[in-house]
């Protein structure tokens, strides 16, 4: 295998990567137009066994210790993906193992990838003996060196990047339900990273912080022991999170990514984390949250999930009823089905788990209105929701709002 990848290395990385970067040769040469070493890595992980996993990685590692150019950083990043994709077809590694490997890179206790190598060159200036020196005869004095400090590397500024890689592999094996999550076995080995991935929440990279959020949502999911310690300080770090990044028509790049995660984030705090609840002040943070998603076209769907979320834990919240407002007025004007259906939804889960009987001739009257809406789609939500009110309501309720006529029209 250290053959193969020393070809790879050389393409990626050495004598044929300058090659291809010379534009005569690679528009006259169609062989140097694809690079062959992301496939290669891929079929060395899924046919690699448990001793080999170290090996594959550590070359790479080598390179981000070494290395400052983002082309190369880009590179790395390629090949880990491929071997991601490589250890879930190995058949020949159990999962016990490619478990305990992921731990490995994500607390970085792998020996072999704390090892610091050493990136430095070597100065080709042969050292001389201040003894030999001949004192200065010059007339003119020598020209004076530059102050400015030559800028200072690290060999840890990629260390994040093998971080992210673990973190993503661990989520996909979650997403692709590899883990049997009934098992008493695999639960003690999964709840060690709670920790872990709270602590890599506080990193400054936003990948990262975004891959540690997508973990949480599976496995903040199961019934873990460590989730309930951690679980204030992973929700003190979201709602800082958003507090810091989120910002009005955000709609793409990488801390949007990152927003979007915190607030898929959210519902499954609320409704999976049993023995934790949110305190008065972040529940109004989250109605505000909620409120501006609601007044952006992109973001519905994040709206809708945290306030389907808020209703079904019957929290008695002040500012809930100016939402439910803003509900019920998009399910008429709305001219996305899909946004009336959810708008329906809401407002019958308010009707239903909320005490707002003296609310709830208000909002009869405000439907049967909307029948005479001038736009057809809006008259069809109001009778749709009329028809779901019907339904779900005793036919004693309907009978003593229906005797009284004054009441609805």
């Amino acid at each position: 295998m250290s053959q193969v990848q020393h070809i790879c290395h050389n393409e990626l990385f050495e004598t044929v990567a300058e090659e291809k970067e010379v534009t005569a040769i690679v528009s006259k040469w169609r062989e140097s137009k694809g690079i062959k070493s992301y496939t290669i890595y891929q079929v060395l992980a899924t046919f690699a066994s448990e001793s080999c996993l170290t090996d594959l990685m550590v070359p790479l590692k080598n390179v981000l210790v070494k290395t400052t150019r983002h082309g190369d950083v880009f590179k790395v990043q390629q090949c880990m993906k491929h071997i991601s994709l490589g250890l879930l077809e190995n058949q020949g590694i159990s999962l016990e193992k490619l478990l305990i490997f992921i731990f490995g890179i994500v607390s970085e206790r792998i020996p072999e990838f704390t090892q610091q190598t050493s990136h430095n060159k070597e100065s080709k200036v042969k050292k001389i003996d201040p003894h030999r020196v001949r004192p200065d005869t010059y007339l003119i004095s020598a020209e004076p060196g530059r102050n400015n400090a030559a800028a200072q590397t690290s060999p840890r500024t990629n260390a994040h990047i093998l971080v992210e890689f673990g973190i993503h592999l661990m989520h996909t094996c979650l997403k692709k339900n590899m883990i049997e999550t009934s098992d008493k076995a695999a639960l003690e080995m999964l709840d060690p990273y709670i920790p872990l991935l709270s602590k890599c929440l506080q990193s400054t990279y936003v990948e990262l912080t975004t891959a540690s959020l997508q973990c949480l949502m599976k496995l903040l999911r199961l019934p873990l022991p460590s989730k309930d310690a951690a679980i204030a300080g992973i929700t003190a770090t979201v709602f800082a999170l958003l507090k810091k990044h989120c910002r009005v028509g955000m709609s793409r790049g990488a801390h949007w990514k990152m927003v979007l995660a915190c607030f898929q984030l959210l519902p499954v705090i609320v409704r999976d984390v049993h023995n934790y609840k949110l305190n008065d002040d972040q529940m109004k943070a989250l109605l505000v949250y909620v409120e501006q998603d609601l007044n952006d076209e992109t973001r519905h769907t994040t709206a809708f999930t945290l306030l389907k979320v808020i209703l079904s834990k019957k929290i008695p919240l002040s500012d809930l009823k100016e939402i439910l407002k803003q509900v019920s007025e998009m399910m008429i004007t709305s001219s996305k089905p899909h946004v009336q259906a959810l708008c329906r939804h809401c407002l019958m889960q308010y009707l239903l788990d909320y005490p707002v009987e003296k609310h709830w001739v208000r909002q009869i009257r405000f439907i049967t209105t909307q029948l005479q809406y001038k736009i057809e789609s809006g008259r069809e939500s109001a009778l749709e929701m009329l028809t779901s009110i019907f339904t779900a309501f005793p036919s004693e309720v309907l009978n003593e709002y229906a005797s009284d006529r004054k009441s609805v029209v």
